[in-house]
C-alpha cells in the first residue's frame, strides 16, 4: 500500500512539475525547481487543479524530472 501512494504521489508531482513547466514557458534548466515547487504545492495542499490537455492521459507519460532536462538539452 505504501508502494502505491509513493507511486500515485510520485505521478501527481509529475503531472504538477509539468504543468509548471508549460505555464513558465518550458524554460530550460528549470525542472529541479519546477519538481521542488510541484512537491511543496502538492504536500501542502496549494496545487491547482491540472489542466486538462497539458498531460498526457493516454499511453504517453510526462516525462520524469530527468527526462525533461534529457529532453531540453536535445532541443525537444
Amino acid at each position: 500500500m505504501t508502494n502505491e501512494i509513493g507511486s500515485e504521489l510520485e505521478q501527481l508531482i509529475r503531472e504538477r512539475a509539468f504543468q509548471i513547466w508549460i505555464e513558465a514557458g518550458q524554460p530550460h534548466g528549470r525542472d529541479k525547481e519546477h519538481w521542488q515547487q510541484a512537491t511543496d504545492e502538492l504536500l501542502s495542499g496549494t496545487a491547482p487543479p491540472l489542466q486538462p490537455g497539458l498531460v498526457d492521459s493516454g499511453e504517453g507519460q510526462v516525462p520524469a524530472e530527468s527526462d525533461t532536462a534529457d529532453h531540453q538539452r536535445r532541443g525537444g
